[in-house]
């Protein structure tokens, strides 16, 4: 699904004074935006969050099918980090992985176990039940057959969750940047082998030829850009360090559906994002 097209003036600003206007920016995120950001003219410019240190590490699924997991887990503890002046929070996948299936149904599930879910499952179930760091309940990479017990999730669970949005891809553009600005996003694109064997040089356009469509694939987004007039989203994906630039990649922004954003977690300890 493509994003509405709305022009961005960049040499006046524009965007960076809507999004000030949206959502007045503490000091420490303006230091973090002013770092993170270049703007050169509208066919050339790049905002990313890769430089500022509140992305966790590139992760590794492996064979489970857990994507939407990874890029929930991954932005949770991007915010996180952008609360706490760059504390990092690993919150736990497998928490997720196997006690999804007692709010929503499932279906068969792939050799690991694991399964198909949307965004959408996947932070209701976090609304409602919390969720404990990775350490407290950590990546197995298939579906354990006995998950830990709602006492010990009850207990050890570190963070809640509040607001959340689902399908920006309806709003203009420059809400879309202005909400990337404050926080990393999550997004879905669709699998062809071109994707699973991208190398990270130049952007990626999605399907070569008569490529037949393998699946969707849920991706944090870590920030956006405009090369020689292409637009683009900057993902972190998790196939590990060896695929695209060290697990990021740039991706056209016309593959992207089910943008999703967080606006209000709360941890445990104190802080609130």
């Amino acid at each position: 699904m493509s994003i509405p097209y709305h022009s961005i003036n960049l040499t006046s600003n524009t965007h960076n004074e809507l999004n000030l206007q949206l959502h007045p920016l503490k000091q420490t995120q303006l230091k973090l935006l002013q770092f993170s950001s270049k703007m050169v003219d509208s066919n050339n410019y790049r905002f990313s969050w890769k430089r500022a240190g509140i992305l966790p590490r590139v992760g590794m699924q492996g064979k489970c099918s857990c994507c939407v997991m990874f890029a929930c887990t991954s932005l949770f503890s991007s915010i996180c980090a952008k609360n706490t002046n760059g504390q990092t929070i690993l919150f736990s996948k497998q928490q997720i992985i196997d006690c999804l299936p007692k709010q929503f149904p499932i279906g068969k599930g792939d050799s690991q176990g694991c399964y198909d879910t949307s965004f959408s499952e996947v932070l209701s179930y976090v609304k409602d039940y919390g969720l404990c760091r990775e350490y407290e309940y950590p990546y197995q990479g298939k579906r354990r057959s006995s998950p830990y017990s709602d006492a010990y999730i009850e207990k050890n669970k570190c963070l809640t969750l509040g607001e959340y949005e689902i399908g920006l891809e309806s709003y203009p553009e420059q809400r879309i940047l202005a909400t990337i600005d404050r926080n990393p996003i999550m997004g879905v694109i669709p699998i062809f082998q071109t994707l699973q064997d991208f190398s990270g040089n130049g952007i990626y356009m999605g399907r070569a030829g008569i490529e037949e469509q393998k699946g969707c694939h849920a991706v944090l987004i870590t920030g956006y850009g405009v090369e020689n007039g292409i637009k683009y989203y900057e993902i972190q994906n998790s196939w590990g360090i060896d695929w695209g630039d060290r697990g990021f990649a740039r991706v056209s922004r016309s593959l992207f559906r089910d943008l999703t954003a967080v606006y209000d977690i709360h941890c445990k300890d104190g802080w609130k994002g």
